[in-house]
């Protein structure tokens, strides 16, 4: 039977206050750093694999859009940055890491597609737009957080 405890602790029994996770810890011998570097890697290796291929997964549902309204603007880099910058704070406090999860991403531009509405009948109607937007994203994730002040199960 797994025990949930009723509020937000730290797993540092000893310190239950304190959410940092130093590297420098006196109580692991000095190999479990070099050995720890090799999940480190495999980790690295399948979140970097998931974002790309969700990116692939993405621009080939927009192949279709005309080239020049699918263009990636300089908010696609910062994107990239602020990731970055979330996976290694997560990481330095023992929290989960962000992935770019394909399903919900694709259903995303799904939902942001805008369609002709003028096409003969049976035609399929033709992708014109997608609107971007990052509003949704964070409504999402904060609704997600939330979910850590649910009644205990």
């Amino acid at each position: 039977k797994i025990t949930v405890p009723n509020s937000i602790l730290s797993s540092d029994l000893e310190h239950r206050n304190i959410w940092f996770i130093s590297p420098l810890r006196k109580r692991l011998p000095f190999w479990v750093y070099f050995a720890s570097s090799f999940p480190a890697i495999l980790i690295f290796v399948v979140l970097f694999f998931e974002v790309e291929l969700t990116g692939i997964m993405i621009q080939s549902k927009l192949k279709c859009v005309h080239s020049t309204k699918v263009i990636k603007g300089t908010g696609y880099h910062l994107d990239i940055m602020i990731a970055g910058i979330l996976i290694s704070i997560s990481g330095l406090f023992g929290l989960p890491w962000i992935c770019a999860a394909p399903l919900r991403s694709l259903a995303h531009v799904a939902t942001l597609s805008k369609y002709s509405n003028t096409h003969a009948p049976g035609e399929k109607a033709r992708l014109i737009d997608i609107k971007d937007q990052r509003l949704t994203n964070i409504g999402v994730h904060l609704l997600i957080g939330c979910t850590i002040f649910a009644a205990p199960i």
